[in-house]
């Protein structure tokens, strides 16, 4: 490096207009080096950082019915999915942040608060902190914690229907909800006709117009899509 430094002031010296036109173009290869170092880098932390995430997942007691896998690692994999769907090339922030969306969360059960709808919000709010807690302990450990603001803002839902990642999470978290989940809260309702309808409106008042499109391209059974045509005045 200093040989070419010193071979670069003498040619500055020999030829002012030559040597700055070299100059640049070292300086240059140099940054252009020194970024794709760096890309690469922050690469690989991410894909560290994932891992890392998908273990915890894979920690999970409980398992998926239709593929044996720990819940909320196939949780986590739909999340991705979806992402996907809704933005083929997602941010490092927003990658992390969906497969967070519910990291660890058996270690906070429902079962723990009042069943009660104060019982229910406190819990949410409870495990959403305890998510980003977590998430920022393993991007901190990965290299990666100039993200956790901005992750746990994701995470957190904040800006809806003004932060695009924000709107992207929630998004994706209704349609894994729509696609996944929505059989058994509909039958744990037990013919509860007007709630359902109330949650589900409230569910497609969140969602973009994007997330609208792949919703309604959804294969739902029939006691979910005949709720939801209702919530949406179209039965």
């Amino acid at each position: 490096f200093f040989r070419r430094m010193v071979a670069l002031l003498d040619g500055l010296r020999e030829n002012p207009v030559k040597g700055a036109l070299v100059a640049i173009g070292t300086c240059s290869a140099a940054a252009v080096g020194y970024w794709l170092y760096t890309a690469r880098r922050r690469h690989r932390q991410l894909q560290k950082v994932l891992e890392t995430i998908d273990e915890a997942h894979s920690r999970d007691p409980s398992t998926d019915e239709f593929t044996g896998k720990p819940q909320e690692l196939v949780y986590a994999e739909n999340m991705t999915k979806w992402l996907y769907e809704l933005n083929p090339d997602p941010s490092p922030v927003l990658q992390i942040a969906c497969r967070s969306q519910h990291l660890e969360r058996w270690l906070h059960p429902r079962d723990a608060y009042p069943k009660n709808r104060e019982g229910y919000l406190t819990w949410r709010l409870e495990a959403k902190k305890a998510h980003t807690k977590r998430a920022t302990e393993i991007l901190t450990a990965g290299g990666l914690g100039d993200l956790a603001d901005r992750v746990n803002y994701v995470m957190m839902k904040k800006g809806l229907g003004e932060d695009p990642e924000s709107q992207t999470m929630e998004d994706a978290a209704c349609l894994v909800f729509l696609e996944d989940h929505a059989t058994k809260f509909v039958t744990s309702f037990e013919g509860d006709v007007p709630a359902l309808i109330n949650i589900f409106q409230k569910t497609w008042g969140k969602m973009s117009e994007a997330g609208h499109g792949l919703a309604l391209g959804l294969n739902l059974p029939p006691e979910v899509s005949e709720v939801v045509a209702k919530a949406l005045g179209t039965a």
